[in-house]
């Protein structure tokens, strides 16, 4: 497929950049729906489901634990809130309520497509839903979502501490990735992220994390990155860091993108963190 998509661009760039330009998108905005031969894990077995709509789509959500203060789990793109559980045992055990959803066109939720706009605003929705978030965790894509969320002027959204658990920075650095992976030509490129830019409105430096973190609404942040994450360079977080020293960070080693989140030792100093 990915050999397909290459000699498309190849061709069809050069001779109809906007239409390819939009295929482009339709290809960038779809994430694959993992499905997973596992049975169904007892924690997720022991979940409160419930929908929220969102842009005219059921988005699936999760609930454990009894009325306490929420702390809200946002997975990465191409995954879903079981990637997320292992935070849910110690996080109910210390008195949470933990929250979690299949972000849009991923999961068990409705769509096809999906974008970091769409997913904020799902946060958002979610969190007027129940009625406040307390805190969030959140993962790679998730992170920059909830970075997002709370920053942006037209949201109200405020949460006491966020976790990011390695993030992107730069949208244009995502780009980047993605027209080296499909050999996409310049003059395609140009038009991708004219439609980018007018889809969202705004323009591609606007949302910029390092940037964006200085004015989110929460009081601490906490970020983890993984010095061997092959998925999104440290160095990303690190120039965050760089430009919000209250930031606190905590770089790990041999962990890596996705067993991160899975890992004993981070998902106790988060907790940590969560209650200091």
């Amino acid at each position: 497929m990915l050999k397909i998509i290459r000699l498309g661009f190849k061709h069809l760039g050069p001779i109809l950049p906007q239409l390819a330009g939009n295929i482009a998108f339709k290809l960038f905005a779809s994430p694959k729906k993992i499905k997973s031969s596992r049975k169904p894990s007892a924690i997720m077995d022991e979940a409160r489901t419930f929908n929220i709509v969102h842009q005219d789509r059921k988005i699936q959500c999760y609930a454990w634990g009894k009325q306490g203060p929420k702390v809200l789990l946002v997975h990465g793109w191409e995954s879903k809130a079981a990637h997320m559980q292992n935070f849910v045992p110690p996080l109910v055990e210390m008195g949470y309520e933990v929250l979690a959803f299949d972000g849009p066109a991923h999961g068990k939720s409705e769509g096809k497509q999906t974008n970091l706009i769409d997913f904020s605003h799902t946060i958002e929705t979610l969190a007027l839903k129940v009625g406040g978030i307390t805190h969030i965790i959140a993962h790679s894509f998730g992170s920059g979502a909830s970075g997002v969320a709370l920053s942006e002027s037209t949201s109200q959204l405020f949460v006491n501490k966020l976790v990011m658990i390695t993030s992107p920075n730069k949208l244009q650095d995502i780009f980047n990735d993605f027209y080296r992976i499909v050999r996409m030509p310049a003059i395609v490129q140009n038009h991708f992220e004219i439609l980018i830019e007018r889809i969202v409105n705004k323009p591609i430096e606007h949302f910029e994390m390092a940037s964006r973190l200085k004015y989110a609404r929460t009081n601490e942040i906490m970020l983890i990155h993984d010095e061997n994450d092959t998925v999104i360079p440290i160095d990303f977080s690190k120039r965050i860091v760089a430009l919000n020293p209250r930031i606190k960070f905590w770089a790990t080693q041999g962990k890596g993108h996705y067993k991160i989140i899975k890992d004993r030792e981070v998902i106790e100093q988060v907790v940590e963190f969560l209650e200091s």
